[in-house]
């Protein structure tokens, strides 16, 4: 008596496992994607918060410090800091520190001190944050 599988037995086993992988990829592919949307509104969050703390800093350390709007600064040595424009022309460098992924460009609008719109540029994101913190992700058509 031979001891083994038939190749009947054999090609059960692999449709079985290439059904479980039909049902599985897609569902495992769409946690990926969702966590990369997830990470990426954080750091963009993240990021906002902590321009609104320097930029908060910045205005009550120099009386003239009013900016009415800052640019990322996408490539350098200050990559990833803004450079704001201010109230009477001049421009300005300063230093973004936080937790999180910088955006690859963006730009923060200012009105009366607050940060009313921002939008930052992550390689495969555009996020677009409102004045109350809400926050919208929509995926670059680039890709």
């Amino acid at each position: 008596m031979k001891k083994g599988f038939t190749l009947v037995e054999l090609l059960a086993v692999i449709v079985i496992l290439a059904l479980i992988a039909l049902i599985t990829v897609p569902v495992v592919l769409s946690t990926i994607s969702g966590s990369e949307d997830s990470a990426d509104r954080r750091s963009a969050e993240n990021y906002r918060n902590a321009a609104k703390i320097v930029i908060a800093q910045q205005t009550l350390k120099e009386t003239n410090f009013h900016p009415t709007e800052c640019d990322v600064i996408e490539s350098g040595e200050n990559k990833g800091n803004l450079v704001c424009i201010l109230t009477n022309g001049s421009t300005r460098v300063i230093k973004i520190t936080m937790e999180g992924t910088y955006p690859d460009s963006g730009k923060i609008k200012i009105k009366d001190g607050e940060l009313y719109k921002t939008d930052l540029y992550y390689e495969d994101y555009h996020i677009s944050i409102d004045a109350k913190g809400v926050s919208e992700l929509e995926k670059n058509n680039s890709n």
